[in-house]
């Protein structure tokens, strides 16, 4: 948690700010069920329809400011999570390029995962193994989404590694 804490000093408002609007968020949420419980009591009890409708923009204008409050919360969420992965990421390199030079180690090796889209294409014989499980009118409405979805994959560039694992041989001890 220290070294964490080092990385967030950075982006302490930010680190701040992200758990901020989340709970703004849910404390609208929370008044949503009052206030239509609300609507309820006063307005459809009384059958007063002005109120409903006052209450129902509101609800609107809630719903709205919820959505805000959701949006900014998790831009600061994701900018404080790329921006302190991205500098541990950093780190570790330069402890590992610290270490190979301290220890005299000329060598470092890059095995490198290439995917590909075999992997994520949905298939025909997929399509018969599902259909034990689902409705045959469920399978004809989400095959369009399924091509659609198949298109993409193919779009993809599998050409570029998914993951670089980086090793160096020690023969030593190090202290």
């Amino acid at each position: 948690m220290k070294m964490l804490s080092s990385y967030l000093k950075k982006y302490k408002y930010e680190a701040i700010l992200a758990p901020t609007f989340k709970l703004l968020e849910a404390i609208i949420d929370l008044f949503i069920p009052l206030i239509i419980g609300y609507i309820i009591d006063k307005g459809i009890l009384n059958n007063n329809t002005s109120f409903i409708l006052k209450m129902f923009v509101l609800l609107i204008v809630c719903a709205f400011v919820g959505l805000f409050f959701s949006i900014l919360g998790q831009y600061f969420s994701a900018k404080t999570a790329t921006f302190i992965s991205s500098e541990i990421r950093e780190d570790l390199f330069e402890k590992l390029q610290n270490f190979m030079s301290d220890q005299n180690i000329n060598t470092i090796f890059f095995a490198k995962y290439y995917d590909n889209y075999e992997n994520y294409i949905i298939t025909e014989e997929t399509f018969r193994k599902a259909r034990r499980y689902f409705d045959y009118n469920i399978i004809d409405i989400i095959s369009d989404d399924i091509d659609k979805y198949n298109k993409e994959i193919l779009k993809i560039d599998f050409n570029k590694p998914c993951t670089v694992i980086i090793a160096c041989i020690f023969l030593g001890q190090y202290c």
